[in-house]
């Protein structure tokens, strides 16, 4: 359905993005479901929330579904903030 389309869109755009600060969201784009892991380390999740108000699991598990054409350079901009 539309929202598995827009999940997938979202997953390109992240795979696109590469090499993002010190992350590699290539594979992102490969994988599927509702939830995507980035390798954040505890500081770079507790920075996300702070600096950009970005909440996800400290396991850097994030919810694909949240991501929105809106939002979404916005989010890869956070990454490559807190991770360079």
């Amino acid at each position: 359905g539309q929202m598995r389309t827009r999940m997938a869109q979202m997953r390109e755009r992240l795979g696109a993005a590469g090499k993002v600060g010190g992350v590699d969201l290539t594979p992102i784009a490969a994988q599927h479901g509702l939830f995507s892991i980035i390798p954040f380390t505890p500081e770079q999740v507790q920075a996300m929330r702070e600096r950009h108000g970005v909440y996800f699991a400290g396991s850097g598990r994030i919810n694909v579904a949240g991501l929105t054409a809106a939002n979404i350079d916005q989010f890869i901009a956070a990454v490559a903030d807190v991770t360079g």
